[in-house]
């Protein structure tokens, strides 16, 4: 018996684990994208490149606090 707890105490770790990880921005498809987005100072403006065309989109950005750091999310114009 204690050794099916103590697994079970593992597994809800390891799950948990992956709960709060699931809140970070997923940053993973970061690189398969020529994206690049710039944040004011006040964290209102931003411009989104995309390098083969050179297109420049502008608009608002919200940054809020994540767990590894700064979330922003692109609202256009």
């Amino acid at each position: 018996m204690k050794k099916q707890v103590k697994k079970l105490v593992v597994f809800l770790g390891v799950a948990g684990a992956f709960v709060l990880m699931s809140f970070n921005e997923p940053r993973w498809f970061d690189d398969a994208v020529d994206i690049v987005t710039y944040c004011g100072p006040n964290g209102r403006f931003v411009e989104i490149d995309y390098q083969p065309n050179k297109h420049a989109y502008y608009g608002y950005c919200e940054c809020r606090n994540g767990w590894f750091g700064d979330r922003c999310e692109f609202m256009p114009e």
